[in-house]
């Protein structure tokens, strides 16, 4: 295990369930301003990928990291917590920090182009 860091996240925004929810299964812990504390390897990219995480939160209706159980460990969380399965085709494990996203067909664009692999769709 690499060394751990403590970042802090600080939403400027409208506080939503959503968001809230987002942020609880990343294994952020709440602060009372509005701001998160989540502990992250850093050796896994943590930074980059917490800050992406921050910015596509209000398109997303789902995030989980994936975590040292892997994809389906995680895609398996997620439909659990969520209550609705997803019909995915697993790729091959994520080298370093991933997350599985849900996001309505019309917030796709709102995530921007870079580092995305559609494995499936929620039923």
């Amino acid at each position: 295990m690499g060394e751990i860091k403590l970042f802090q996240i600080c939403y400027e925004g409208d506080l939503t369930a959503a968001i809230s929810s987002a942020m609880r299964h990343l294994g952020a812990e709440p602060n009372f301003d509005q701001s998160w504390c989540i502990w992250l390897e850093s050796g896994r990219h943590s930074a980059a990928l917490v800050r992406f995480l921050w910015k596509a939160a209000p398109h997303l209706t789902l995030c989980h990291d994936v975590g040292h159980a892997g994809l389906e460990h995680a895609l398996a969380e997620a439909a659990e917590w969520s209550g609705r399965p997803a019909d995915v085709s697993l790729p091959d494990e994520p080298g370093y920090g991933a997350a599985v996203l849900a996001v309505p067909r019309n917030g796709v664009a709102g995530l921007g182009s870079k580092g995305f692999v559609q494995i499936g769709e929620v039923r």
